[in-house]
């Protein structure tokens, strides 16, 4: 390349203006891509505890109608018991995990069990899920057989209404 200097000579350069181009834009493109990365950092992050939060609701609700006993049985109709889950840690990430859990009895028959999961601490929730069953105690027809917990009550709209 050829330059023209302000005596009008000509010389060749021009190199190290190039150079010093590309390397502007080197560092632009550095910069946009670790931005970028952070970015998709975060957004993936995000979705873990998205999904921690939607698995860890439903094993809480799982291992609570696994454990039933008669101390649930024997809550008064309009009574609840509060119970919380965790901290426990989950995920790649070791992600800390608490899920608090409400049980109302309605009816002699059947109860609300309620539960509220959050992934990471209390000041800095990274995702919350909720979830609720209605759940009802088939009827009993022989004394002697094993009492069973309460079963969740399908959706009117899932159930076999034809």
């Amino acid at each position: 390349m050829w330059l023209r200097t302000e005596s009008g000579v000509r010389r060749k350069g021009g190199a190290l203006l190039i150079a010093l181009a590309l390397l502007a834009l080197g560092a632009a493109l550095l910069a946009g891509t670790s931005s970028a990365a952070r970015a998709a950092a975060r957004a993936e992050s995000s979705r873990e505890a998205q999904v921690l939060a939607a698995a860890e609701v439903r094993v809480a609700l799982a291992e609570f109608l696994t454990g039933w006993g008669g101390v649930h049985d024997a809550l008064a109709v309009g009574s609840e018991m509060a119970d919380t889950v965790g901290p426990r840690r989950r995920g790649f990430g070791g992600a800390l995990v608490q899920t608090r859990m409400r049980l109302l009895r309605l009816t002699s028959a059947r109860f609300v069990l309620a539960a509220d999961c959050q992934v990471g601490p209390d000041d800095a929730v990274q995702a919350r899920r909720r979830a609720y069953l209605l759940l009802e105690r088939a009827l009993q027809i022989d004394s002697t057989a094993p009492i069973l917990p309460p079963a969740p009550i399908t959706r009117w709209g899932l159930a076999g209404l034809y």
